[in-house]
């Protein structure tokens, strides 16, 4: 099964700027921000701490209102 996770990057070129998402991500986005940072003269790392939401939910279905 597939988790999201918190990525963070951090912007290698500039000490002490540094991202982190908010709410479970895919780590694969983080691969995509960083080769947009990459593409625009800087450089980034990133990394991921897994959680143990899935990617896909359980309940494929959400509860109805009441």
């Amino acid at each position: 099964m597939n988790t999201l996770a918190f990525v963070t990057i951090t912007l290698a070129s500039v000490q002490g700027v540094e991202w982190k998402t908010t709410a479970p991500v895919e780590c694969s986005w983080g691969a995509v921000a960083v080769g947009f940072i990459e593409s625009q003269g800087h450089a980034a790392d990133m990394f991921c701490e897994y959680t143990l939401a899935p990617v896909v939910s359980v309940r494929p279905k959400t509860r109805p209102d009441f």
